[in-house]
């Protein structure tokens, strides 16, 4: 057999094997890292708004209400920061560790329940 003709069944057969594994790979579930809802909770629309405006509030003549308002403020703006932060670290974890064990149904890794875990984690926090 020349040499030509191996190389090209051993070609057709690196390539046809490695279709097959892209193909299965494709297929199998793959939970996204990153939530755009978390981003958009955690930068955009509350956290660094919020912080911005509790700066304001530390310019006012010193009252009650407006030591009650940058405190709380303040408070409150980190919190939301760091809750969203705390549960996308949280997130990616589970899914690269869950990976290495071979899992592949994850639960409470979705959008809707990490909004719903860091309101929870703010409410707790207003709260106490």
């Amino acid at each position: 057999m020349p040499s030509s003709c191996v190389n090209s069944v051993n070609f057709d057969f690196e390539k046809l094997s490695l279709e097959t594994l892209r193909n299965h790979l494709n297929s199998a579930f793959q939970p996204q890292a990153v939530d755009l809802k978390l981003n958009h909770l955690m930068f955009l629309s509350t956290g660094i708004l919020m912080t911005y405006l509790t700066a304001i509030t530390f310019l006012l003549k010193p009252s009650p209400v407006s030591c009650y308002v940058s405190s709380l403020g303040f408070h409150l703006s980190v919190t939301v920061l760091y809750t969203a932060l705390l549960l996308k670290t949280h997130r990616v974890y589970r899914i690269f560790n869950s990976g290495k064990r071979g899992k592949i149904g994850l639960k409470w890794i979705g959008p809707s329940s990490q909004l719903l875990f860091t309101f929870l984690l703010i409410t707790l926090q207003v709260i106490t």
